[in-house]
């Protein structure tokens, strides 16, 4: 009979309560909530840095039309057509579109604006020197800077 007692009681206190269980669950799901806000922001910053890259890539094409017709092209189609740009790159990627402008002084500026999200908005600018600027900003407040 003892034997049996000591099967009992050992299967009794073998495994996790429910209690313990719930509460390990409510800990994971606390922590994953946390991480998701940071991760919508990670994604965002790597749609940034490609469209800067994007626009790096324009600002170079545009030296180069510069320097084979004496100007600066006025629109991406024109890069397109100069065959200084792939016929895919046809002024947008991946929730950015891509306009080359004029400032008041003459000069080109490239401009990526921020189009196909509902929760993030803004613009990106690159001048004729090179220089960046602009920021894209959520909802939320949360903004990031090239």
């Amino acid at each position: 009979m003892k034997r049996h007692r000591a099967l009992q009681s050992r299967s009794q206190t073998a495994g996790f309560s429910l209690m313990e269980l719930l509460l390990v669950t409510a800990i994971i799901v606390a922590i994953s909530m946390a991480a998701v806000p940071n991760f919508g922001i990670i994604v965002e910053e790597t749609k940034v840095e490609r469209a800067v890259s994007q626009m790096e890539s324009l600002w170079l094409n545009q030296r180069l039309h510069y320097l084979q017709t004496g100007r600066f092209a006025l629109t991406v189609d024109e890069l397109i057509e100069a065959k200084l740009l792939p016929t895919g790159a046809r002024g947008s990627t991946k929730g950015f579109e891509f306009k080359v402008r004029r400032d008041s002084g003459g000069q080109f500026k490239l401009q990526a604006v921020r189009d196909g999200s509902s929760g993030w908005s803004g613009e990106l600018e690159l001048n004729q020197r090179g220089q960046i600027g602009g920021e894209i900003n959520n909802r939320s407040g949360d903004e990031i800077r090239p």
